[in-house]
């Protein structure tokens, strides 16, 4: 605090000063010719004299001082003697105590001592700090002036005014005066005064109290009542009237309430309003009614006394002159001028009253600000500030139902949602855990173990660097570092190192990441402006310093402006989301009222909610509350059944990414939007499943349209789950519900144009009729029977570990021709042993791609060994190689090798060439198993933990599924494959698994008998 009073003791104040007596008497001292008189001790007048009682010697005394205090140097030379500010105040207590007598002479004393006190305070802190010291009683003394009346001069009063304005220059002493209440109520009095100067004083206390925020002080005197009447005296001065509109300004962001209270009973509303609706008004006297409207209900009462909503609102219907002139009322001419958002933001402040919410109701206001709603496409503030007014009309039932039936406002919501999905809606992306991590076991199905692995991998890895970063921080010495243009090998971004742990290094430098995301203690990007030059003897040279801070400067200002405009993104994202909020939390609020439901039931407000939920994040399930009560509501069944809401719920909500794929994480966000329409869902169920609700789906069952039926049938098998009322068959040639469906999947994938015919749906914007039929089946599915088709509790016995049995040559079988020539036969033309017997199989190009034994080869292949135990060929002949071509072989090279790894039996913990990490390398193993009789390989690849079982999910579906349809012997692997498409796969994977069976009339009857049967043998109800 000294060190602050020091540094303001030694500024020179930057604003005027007020005209007052003693000013004027100042000035004219200041203009004449002779200059200021030297700074002597002896010219003072002597401290005894002051405490005399020779009033003309004293009357003297205070002139000599009032005509050499008169700069800054002059007065703090005056303060730095003993004892001689101490005794000037004292002599004003003096002459203030005898002023109050009649023609006692202490009259011209005081008021030439209080206007040298207020020049002293003008100028100095420290006279401000010790008159208001408790000794001196300076407020009790100022308050005795004030009221004295005709007894104290009005110049007096003036001068104490200003006195006591220029201790208000200073907070600390301010608030002396701020406590004293009566001085200020008196103040606040004193702005009707007569006088100029007195007014004019007056108000400059009461405008310093409230920017030195003593606004309660203020208040508590009921300043806003006079500031009101001083407001009406001034406002045809606009330089005079700025800073009383100013100065309400402040006191109404303080509280508005009160100052509208205040305001309101000195009769200035409608000079406010003239000031609001007047084109030629500068912007602060709007803002001012503006933000009393929005605080104060006295203020709106007295705007509602002069019909301002009917006016306002006429005003914006433009009406002809000749109504004008004939009911016009005395604002109505001037509300014409106005804009339409000023007219909007004054109409939406009266939405607070119960008789304000009627009168917008009835005079068509209501209309107008919707009107503006779907008009404010620039600006985002004010929608928001209508918004926020519409949420007061939930306390009127009419009001909310009114706005209910405005199409406009339906539409601007619509329209606002969509804009806010578009630009910041995001779609799950799942997150897969097979590229988590590799180290997993490729026979085992379940990923778990390598998912807690890699968390516990990460956990172990932040743990050093978190300690490392405190020792760092805490311990280390601060070192330097020259520049160097190389890069840390940390993924973390150069630009997101903190210099906080390295002072001395410029950027680029921190030999650790600290602040990537790995880290916690990174608190701000670097500055340049932190930077230091690098006191190592290897230092740069100034021109290379120059560059590099320059250098450093462009990269600091490119983040500065970066951030700027990331700020300003944020600020807007924050907007409309507010924007967003609030008009569903009044569609939120409509929907509870049964009667306003059916103007809800919108398409494309259904549409808009769905996408809201499903692809913008963080959100609330709160804001769907609009399709919870459809979904509740039984007068609404016809009507949501014609719109495929439960269709929409499935797949918007209850489908996301994430939970469409096997093998991924599930975020927590798609669980919840799950659940939520899961009691959607369970909510319109329960209201179709009803004699009412059955009745209608038989009627549509019994449509001669066939895409009524098949909607009526989705619709069913989705929602009822009364058996009785599920067994019911329909009339017609079908015999089920299921019948009826897979008739049209039957139909839709032997259609000649399959790929316009597959990508129609039974509604606007949904996934096509294949999908909804997938979707609605997956219904019926048990969740119990999932485990049952992947055989996760299959017994797993790990393998033997051997080493590998195929043999890699580097040379060229026909480079090595004459050296093996004599190894193929045995002394005496005995055949060596079968196990030491290699077979080897080259390309077209004659690489070897590798050797087997012979009895490996006959062990694992039934086609080979009918081949040499037979009288064959190559038996006959001894062969020993064989030519692989692809084309022949409807495999890669590389798939063939991995053949031959499986072949041998080799182990897959020892042996890395048989692990089958792709789905084309697992087609190809199945296809040569088959093509060369290799059961065992065939029972690995199929069976429970082979990698069939692990690469299946819905993106593969599309090569598993026609060959499971082929498989008799493996009837579990179909099963897995049905599962997978009911519940692990998305629209588009379901699409291109139809898309591999399209066209072929064989395999359609086949997979529509399958998943008939699999549906009624695992489905949670008999259909």
């Amino acid at each position: 605090m000294d060190a602050k009073r020091r540094r303001l003791l030694s500024k020179s104040p930057s604003r005027s000063r007020e005209s007052s007596a003693g000013g004027r008497s100042h000035s004219a001292g200041r203009d004449g010719a002779e200059p200021p008189p030297a700074l002597d001790p002896a010219t003072l007048p002597a401290i005894e004299l002051f405490k005399a009682d020779d009033l003309p010697a004293i009357e003297e005394a205070v002139n000599q001082l009032r005509k050499l205090l008169i700069t800054r140097e002059s007065i703090s030379w005056f303060i730095s003697l003993p004892d001689r500010l101490h005794s000037l105040l004292r002599l004003l207590q003096r002459a203030s105590n005898g002023a109050s007598a009649p023609d006692s002479g202490w009259s011209s004393i005081l008021r030439t001592l209080v206007s040298l006190i207020g020049n002293m305070c003008n100028f100095s802190m420290r006279v401000c700090f010790e008159l208001s010291q408790p000794r001196f009683r300076y407020a009790t003394m100022a308050t005795h002036l004030l009221e004295s009346g005709a007894r104290t001069c009005v110049q007096t009063k003036a001068s104490v005014l200003r006195l006591t304005g220029n201790m208000c220059q200073k907070k600390e002493s301010a608030r002396s005066i701020a406590s004293h209440g009566s001085l200020i109520d008196k103040a606040a009095a004193l702005l009707e005064d007569d006088c100029e100067s007195v007014r004019s004083h007056a108000f400059r206390l009461i405008r310093l109290l409230v920017e030195r925020n003593f606004h309660r002080a203020v208040l508590l005197s009921n300043s806003g009542f006079y500031l009101g009447k001083l407001l009406q005296a001034v406002h045809a001065d606009e330089k005079r009237a700025a800073p009383v509109i100013s100065t309400l300004a402040r006191l109404t962001r303080f509280s508005a309430r009160d100052t509208g209270r205040q305001l309101s009973a000195s009769e200035c509303t409608s000079l406010l309003l003239s000031l609001f609706l007047s084109p030629s008004s500068s912007q602060p006297p709007k803002d001012l009614l503006l933000q009393l409207a929005a605080g104060s209900t006295d203020i709106r009462d007295r705007l509602g006394e002069t019909d301002v909503i009917a006016d306002l609102t006429k005003a914006g219907e433009g009406e002809t002159d000749e109504e004008e002139k004939e009911g016009a009322s005395p604002f109505q001419s001037e509300a014409r001028r106005a804009s339409e958002r000023e007219r909007c933001a004054l109409l939406a402040t009266f939405t607070q009253d119960a008789w304000g919410r009627a009168a917008l109701r009835e005079s068509g206001a209501l209309d107008v600000l919707c009107a503006r709603l779907a008009e404010a496409t620039e600006s985002t503030a004010e929608r928001a500030t209508i918004l926020v007014s519409f949420r007061h009309l939930v306390h009127d039932t009419t009001s909310m139902a009114y706005l209910c039936r405005s199409r406009v406002f339906l539409d601007c919501v619509i329209k606002h949602v969509g804009e806010y999905v578009d630009c910041y809606g995001e779609e799950c992306e799942p997150i897969s855990l097979r590229d988590r991590d590799t180290s997993h076991r490729p026979w085992s199905p379940i990923l778990v173990e390598p998912e807690q692995r890699q968390e516990r991998r990460s956990r172990n890895e932040k743990r050093p660097l978190d300690g490392q970063a405190l020792s760092l921080s805490y311990a280390a010495a601060p070192t330097t570092a020259p520049f160097s243009p190389s890069f840390s090998s940390s993924p973390s971004p150069p630009h997101s190192r903190s210099p906080l742990y390295s002072p001395h290094s410029p950027p680029f430098m921190s030999p650790l990441h600290l602040s990537s995301p790995d880290s916690r203690l990174s608190l701000s990007p670097p500055s340049s402006s932190r930077q230091t030059p690098d006191w190592s003897s290897t230092a740069a040279s100034p021109c290379e310093s120059l560059a590099s801070r320059g250098r450093a400067e462009s990269i600091s200002g490119g983040g500065e402006e970066k951030e700027e405009e990331e700020e300003g993104t944020e600020r807007e994202r924050k907007m409309m989301k507010q924007v967003v909020d609030n008009e569903l939390w009044l569609v939120g609020w409509q929907a509870n009222e049964d009667a306003n439901l059916p103007y809800l039931m919108r398409e494309d407000l259904v549409k808009c909610l769905l996408s809201l939920l499903r692809m913008v994040s963080p959100h609330s399930t709160r804001l769907g509350r609009p399709l919870k009560r459809m979904a509740d509501s039984r007068h609404s069944i016809e009507g949501l059944l014609s719109m495929h809401f439960h269709s929409r719920i499935f797949h918007a909500l209850c489908t996301p990414p994430c939970r469409m794929t096997r093998f991924a994480r599930r975020c927590k966000r798609c669980e919840q939007d799950a659940e939520f329409g899961s009691e959607i869902l369970r909510a319109f169920s329960t209201s179709v499943d009803s004699d009412f609700g059955h009745g209608l789906l038989m009627l549509r069952l019994a449509s001669d349209q066939r895409e009524t039926r098949v909607a009526a049938a989705l619709a069913k098998i989705t929602l009822i789950r009364n058996r009785c009322r599920l067994s019911r068959r329909p009339s017609g040639e079908h015999s089920s519900l299921l019948q009826v469906l897979m008739d049209e999947l039957r139909r839709i994938l032997l259609e000649r144009d399959y790929d316009t015919e597959s990508r129609r749906s039974l509604y606007e914007g949904g996934p096509p009729t294949l999908v909804l039929i997938i979707g609605a089946l997956s219904t019926l599915l048990d969740s119990t029977k999932i485990k049952d088709a992947f055989e996760i509790d299959a017994t797993w016995k790990p393998p033997t570990i051997v080493e590998c049995k195929v043999v890699k040559r580097e040379k060229r079988r026909d480079e090595e021709r004459d050296e093996e020539g004599e190894k193929e036969l045995g002394e005496g033309g005995v055949e060596v042993n079968e196990e030491e017997d290699m077979v080897s199989f080259e390309d077209t190009q004659g690489n070897v791609l590798g050797e087997i034994a012979l009895a490996n080869l006959r062990k694992g292949s039934e086609y080979f060994n009918g081949m040499f135990s037979s009288d064959m060929v190559e038996s006959r002949e001894r062969r020993r190689k064989f030519v692989i071509d692809e084309v022949e072989e409807g495999c890669t090279t590389e798939e063939f090798r991995v053949f031959l790894h499986c072949l041998a039996d080799c182990s897959p913990s020892v042996c890395l060439c048989n692990k089958v990490q792709r789905v084309e390398t697992c087609m190809a193993l199945i296809r040569l198993a088959d093509k060369y009789l290799c059961s065992s390989l065939s029972a690995w690849i199929l069976g429970p933990h082979g990698p069939v079982r692990r690469l299946l999910d819905g993106a593969s579906l599309h090569h598993f599924l026609p060959l499971a349809l082929q498989l008799y012997a493996h009837h579990k692997v179909l099963s897995a494959c049905l599962v997978t498409l009911l519940r692990f796969s998305s629209d588009c994977c379901i699409s291109q698994s139809m898309a591999a069976m399209a066209g072929e009339p064989t395999m359609v009857d086949e997979f529509v008998q399958k998943i008939t049967q699999f549906i009624q043998n695992n489905s949670v109800i008999a259909v």
